[in-house]
């Protein structure tokens, strides 16, 4: 459907660095950006998967400004030599994402590698949040500003700044 320039759908959109799902789609012929909104899903060529609650992107997914993120990181992506890959699930969560030339900027941001179950069963998980995150997936770094290590919900033992 096409409105005004603007067109709408609800397929998923494929481009070079990645497949974007949502339950509504705009795209803006004439300045050719996406904007989606509700069960926004982005899957990309690493295969680490990125939930949002709106986003905006150029339409080959050069750039992608996202809001309310939540990120599975592929865990095979920090694969190492022994039996640790079987115990992670490697995420992060922020208020909003900058996602451009494999840098992800990840604002009041949490990260961890904990399983999703270890803490509804109860056992220990930690969490590093930080004022921003910054992911170079090219380089397989991510780095802390304004950080501070949560330890199964004790208290801030200590603020980082990097």
């Amino acid at each position: 459907i096409s409105v005004n320039g603007v067109q709408t759908c609800a397929l998923p959109i494929y481009g070079k660095s990645g497949t974007l799902f949502a339950e509504s789609f705009e795209y803006n012929l004439e300045k050719k950006i996406i904007t989606a909104e509700k069960n926004v899903k982005f899957i990309d060529k690493e295969k680490n998967t990125y939930y949002f609650s709106k986003l905006n992107a150029d339409d080959k997914f050069d750039e992608i400004i996202g809001y309310d993120i939540n990120a599975d990181l592929n865990k095979q992506n920090l694969k190492s030599g022994d039996k640790f890959n079987e115990f992670i699930e490697p995420r992060f969560s922020g208020k909003s994402a900058s996602i451009k030339n494999n840098i992800t900027i990840i604002k009041d941001a949490r990260f961890t590698t904990c399983k999703k179950t270890n803490e509804t069963d109860g056992c220990a998980y930690w969490n590093l949040n930080a004022g921003e995150l910054i992911h170079d997936k090219e380089q397989k770094k991510i780095t802390y500003k304004n950080a501070s290590l949560d330890l199964n919900n004790v208290p801030e033992i200590g603020r980082a700044h990097v």
